[in-house]
């Protein structure tokens, strides 16, 4: 546990640096590339991408898009997968050099919305996704990682390489099909004050509706019609929806209640305050580039729209999280830029951090938390190490089977 709050201090200490210069970004690449990049056998998914990674190294064809442990990938992860293994020596190689593609978006991300704390809002990224995006979820984190590459060209006016990565983002992750979806929609509504206010309270209250009174409906109901979609889509849709949901902490979803409705009222007050000027507060984007007020509105709609549908699936906790790993790297840009109106501007960042912060202690209090605990990385297999990533695996499953 130390090792990881040592290295949540460590990135929180970057923004002691100086500005000016490339020692904080030096910083940045060093800390997440050994300490994200380089780690072995810790986290939830790894056996499944790591088994397929060696079946392709042993000559599976890159067509085989199930192979090893028998599960469903993405065809553009899996000619990837299938390329790497061809040229690298092991699996953790490619590892390292996908985590080093996630550092890159999410810093280009940072900049496009000129995050003054960008350090800060790294802080917050790695509190609430270390775990699980950033050390688990592989497919996930690439098809992410294209889609704030996406959102970072559309607002720097690059149309085209915009589209490009939006496209490729499903193609490594099907789910990530909602967050061009939400996009999209951002960039296609047209709302003022009046029609924001309106559509806050019919999306929350939707949200609340489910909650209380159709959670089951809505998970069996989703789950059966799943069955019906084509192939691939019918059984992810499925997996997700039925199989996976083994049990929900309500503190969790108390938890995730306070965040989205305050990610949510984050969105509303930049939806808004683009509509008059930005409060007078310095533009989000630059003068120079046009289309700053479209800019900030697209980006406050498209918060309010992840908070909104997370809510809509509050009691489908997979769903639910896999909204969190567009909606953290988005929200934490826009507090630390200069998106917010100032009135809500400090209270948004310290709201975000603290938030961040007891998510990220919270998870050395789960049941399963030793699958990530104590760190391993490469070194200790380098050295001679003992390392147990299999057997946390299989007890981490075990614990599973027994849930359902």
């Amino acid at each position: 546990m130390v090792t990881y709050f040592g290295f949540l201090l460590a990135t929180a200490a970057l923004g002691l640096i100086p500005r000016g210069g490339r020692a904080r970004e030096i910083g940045y690449w060093l800390l997440g590339a050994l300490f994200i990049g380089m780690r072995f056998e810790v986290g939830f998914d790894w056996p499944f991408y790591k088994g397929q990674f060696q079946a392709y190294a042993s000559g599976a064809s890159p067509f085989a898009l199930s192979v090893g442990e028998g599960a469903l990938y993405e065809p553009a992860y899996a000619l990837l997968s299938w390329l790497f293994a061809q040229v690298v020596p092991a699996y953790e190689v490619f590892q390292f050099l996908l985590t080093l593609f996630w550092l890159h978006a999410l810093l280009a991300w940072l900049r496009s919305v000129e995050a003054g704390q960008w350090t800060l809002a790294v802080v917050v990224v790695h509190g609430f996704l270390l775990f699980t995006l950033e050390f688990s979820t592989l497919r996930q984190c690439i098809a992410t990682s294209c889609v704030l590459l996406g959102i970072a060209a559309w607002l720097q006016g690059e149309r085209r390489r915009s589209l490009l990565w939006l496209v490729l983002g499903p193609l490594f992750q099907m789910s990530s099909l909602a967050y061009v979806a939400a996009f999209a929609f951002a960039r296609a509504v047209r709302v003022r004050k009046t029609g924001s206010l309106l559509l806050s309270i019919v999306l929350v209250a939707g949200g609340a509706g489910i909650l209380l009174g159709g959670a089951e409906i809505l998970r069996s109901t989703l789950g059966d019609a799943a069955t019906v979609l084509p192939g691939t889509l019918g059984v992810k849709a499925r997996y997700y929806l039925v199989e996976r949901e083994y049990g929900v902490n309500p503190l969790e979803q108390i938890f995730a209640i306070v965040l989205y409705v305050g990610t949510f009222l984050v969105g509303l007050s930049v939806t808004l305050g683009s509509a008059r000027g930005n409060g007078g507060t310095a533009p989000a984007v630059p003068r120079p580039r046009p289309g700053s007020a479209e800019r900030s509105r697209v980006l406050g709609i498209l918060l309010m729209t992840l908070a909104a549908t997370a809510m809509l699936f509050l009691p489908i906790h997979t769903v639910r999280n896999r909204i969190l790993y567009l909606t953290v790297p988005i929200l934490a840009g826009i507090v630390f830029s200069d998106l917010p109106v100032p009135r809500i501007r400090r209270l948004a960042r310290l709201g975000v951090v603290g938030a961040a912060l007891v998510f990220y202690s919270a998870q050395f209090a789960r049941p399963i938390r030793y699958v990530y605990t104590p760190y391993q990385s490469v070194a200790h297999e380098w050295l001679g190490y003992p390392t147990d990533g299999p057997e946390r695996q299989a007890r981490m499953w075990a614990e599973i089977s027994r849930r359902r």
